[in-house]
């Protein structure tokens, strides 16, 4: 156990080096950054199964999310930037709706939660179980697909059953 949070911390604190560029002004934010990106990563993964196998499917689940998270915030600042430049090319009809979650999970569904925020056009505002009220910021963007294989992706990362669609 010792060692997977000595992996993980250190995995977080490279990331958190890369991400701020090493400026000295912020560096030190990552004293708190850090452990709660650790703590993060058991709420998603939990703690690491005895296997190899596991692991590694679990590890590679986890990637996979934060680059589809990663692909979709660039794409989520490109609609924005889109909105604010062009308001006649894309309409901001904002409109709220709820999502029902299938995961089983307190820790799944907090994340997806906070997820979805990364989410193109989507904005989380309240949760009571497993419905999740959502902002939306038009009536052109396909949130429901998008938070569904979010959902099926946090299911894989976490080793947790969905019933969401599989996204491949």
């Amino acid at each position: 156990m010792i060692g997977s949070v000595l992996a993980r911390a250190a995995v977080a604190s490279l990331l958190w080096v890369a991400i701020v560029e090493a400026d000295g002004g912020v560096l030190s934010y990552g004293m708190v950054a850090v452990p709660l990106a650790v703590a993060v990563s058991y709420v998603l993964a939990g703690r690491p199964a005895r296997g190899r196998a596991g692991r590694w499917k679990r590890g590679l689940a986890s990637v996979r999310l934060g680059g589809w998270l990663l692909g979709r915030s660039v794409l989520g600042g490109i609609d924005v930037a889109r909105r604010a430049v062009r308001p006649s090319g894309a309409r901001v009809d904002p409109y709220w709706t709820t999502y029902r979650t299938s995961l089983p999970t307190e820790g799944a569904r907090i994340a997806l939660v906070f997820l979805m925020n990364l989410i193109p056009g989507s904005l989380s505002a309240s949760r009571d179980g497993d419905l999740i009220e959502v902002h939306v910021i038009g009536t052109d963007l396909d949130v429901e697909a998008a938070l569904t294989a979010l959902e099926s992706r946090i299911a894989r990362a976490a080793r947790t059953p969905s019933t969401a669609a599989d996204p491949s």
